[in-house]
């Protein structure tokens, strides 16, 4: 099957998912009620998006006065998604009267249900030779447990194509050439107006290719200019939406460490379904963990056990990843970061806190910024999923920043 084909198809399949998991009347930007009834960060996107409809211009194009009277705050740090939100908001103001709600959280969603199909046809389309295993990798991403909690709960982290398309430009880079320099710095700069929380996800992956780039082609150069290029421009992004202008409360900072390492991921984190799973127990784990969620599903677990099987008693798929050496070190070095960052200073086992150490405040500030560390588990989720399948559907010849010739 030619890839326009599966990037169409799988296209199609993210449209009816997202119908037949949130519904068609989740579309009408009429209507709120079904974002309103979710407790989480959802309701606070909506009306984050809201209070900067309504904010006159006088506050500032990228400010919002009165959802944080009387600090000024960046429509950045309303959970607002950014093109969204300035495109339409003088679109609607002249369109419809000023009292009108409109809600965009719902073709939001259906657009990254479409593009994390799309790009994930693409990635599996390179990654593995076998049709059957394009179809399989498709589905599992296709109803990805961790995509599928942001749904009702934080719709502006449903943007998982971003981390997808990042693995897409690794694993095209010879086809890509020079080109993929310059989409890694518009992904960037697309991550920091979907959500901060993505762009040292972004890092982390570009960060691996580029050790990949020096250790086996010798190439510097051009990786530390893109890096560079990528850096600038998403804090320029920031600056811009006014992100280095909010007004910050010493309470607020407090409040920050108070919580540090609360929001970190578990490291049996692949198996603790939050009730999720037909087929496994519904295991215990810290309350505050959801953050942290990454539940790979039985079929997947299954998976990933058959593919320890055949690369213990498979000879030649061991000498496979022998010979890929360079790339493989470099995969492993993506996801043993990820998984670094989601724990932090805490370990824990289910409901057990098992170690909890003291950190530098340098590396405690870090972490403040970023509070919702669990998060960082996602590269490592997709990594996983994408070598396990390109491993048990191909030759095993195929590692996830290297790509073949």
């Amino acid at each position: 099957m030619s890839l326009k084909k599966q990037a169409f198809i799988g296209g199609i399949l993210g449209i009816v998912t997202y119908i037949w998991l949130c519904g068609a009347k989740t579309l009408n930007p009429f209507n709120y009620d079904w974002i309103l009834n979710v407790y989480h960060d959802s309701a606070l996107s909506f009306w984050g998006w809201i209070f900067y409809k309504k904010a006159p211009i006088s506050d500032g194009i990228f400010l919002c006065l009165d959802m944080s009277y009387p600090h000024q705050l960046s429509i950045i740090f309303t959970d607002v998604i950014v093109p969204f939100a300035i495109i339409l908001k003088p679109i609607l103001s002249l369109l419809l009267p000023n009292h009108t709600i409109f809600q965009y959280l719902g073709i939001w969603s259906l657009i990254c249900y479409v593009l994390q199909r799309v790009v994930a046809a693409i990635l599996l389309y390179k990654t593995t030779q076998n049709n059957v295993a394009r179809f399989c990798g498709i589905i599992i991403v296709l109803l990805s447990p961790i995509m599928m909690q942001r749904l009702f709960m934080h719709n502006t982290l449903v943007a998982h194509w971003l981390i997808i398309g990042a693995l897409c430009i690794c694993v095209y880079r010879n086809k890509l050439d020079k080109r993929r320099y310059l989409l890694l710095v518009v992904l960037f700069g697309l991550a920091a107006m979907t959500h901060l929380y993505f762009v040292p996800m972004l890092a982390i992956i570009f960060v691996s290719e580029m050790m990949y780039e020096i250790i086996y082609e010798r190439k510097f150069f051009t990786h530390l200019v893109t890096g560079i290029m990528s850096l600038v421009l998403s804090i320029s992004i920031v600056a811009i939406l006014g992100g280095f202008s909010t007004e910050i409360s010493d309470a607020d900072q407090a409040w920050s460490y108070t919580i540090l390492y609360k929001y970190s991921s578990n490291l049996l984190t692949w198996i603790i379904s939050l009730g999720n799973s037909l087929f496994l127990p519904e295991f215990p784990s810290m309350g505050e963990e959801y953050e942290g969620f990454a539940y790979l599903g039985f079929g997947m677990l299954l998976a990933i056990l058959y593919m320890q099987i055949v690369f213990i008693t498979c000879k030649e798929r061991r000498k496979q990843i022998v010979n890929n050496g360079v790339a493989t070190i470099c995969s492993i070095v993506c996801v043993l970061v990820s998984i670094i960052i989601r724990v932090g200073s805490r370990l824990t086992i289910f409901d057990k806190e098992i170690v909890n150490i003291d950190l530098l405040n340098i590396v405690d500030y870090f972490f403040a910024i970023f509070r919702s560390i669990g998060r960082f588990i996602w590269i490592a989720y997709y990594v996983i999923i994408v070598y396990t399948i390109s491993f048990l559907g191909n030759t095993g010849n195929v590692i996830i920043i290297k790509s073949k010739k």
